[in-house]
């Protein structure tokens, strides 16, 4: 994992996260598929870590698992189909 600095509401934070993912960009059936698929790997990999904890990071690690349902909820469509 690496990490990166990043400056928020005057805070610090660490944001720990794998690499990005990028998607196949073949003009296929798949195609959307593997833009959320990746998308969700993203968003999954990373968290923004403070020490001590703060509300910032708190809020922005919500904000993130919120995507993550969102995309899980938008692939469940697109297989379903």
């Amino acid at each position: 994992m690496s990490k990166e600095k990043l400056h928020g509401n005057d805070e610090f934070l660490i944001w720990d996260k794998e690499p990005l993912y990028s998607a196949d960009a073949t003009p296929d059936e798949e195609y959307v598929l593997r833009i959320l698929q990746a998308h969700l790997h993203n968003a999954r990999s990373g968290r923004f870590i403070s020490e001590p904890t703060t509300e910032f990071a708190d809020r922005m690690n919500e904000a993130q698992d919120k995507r993550v349902i969102l995309l899980e909820k938008a692939i469940d469509k697109l297989i379903l189909k």
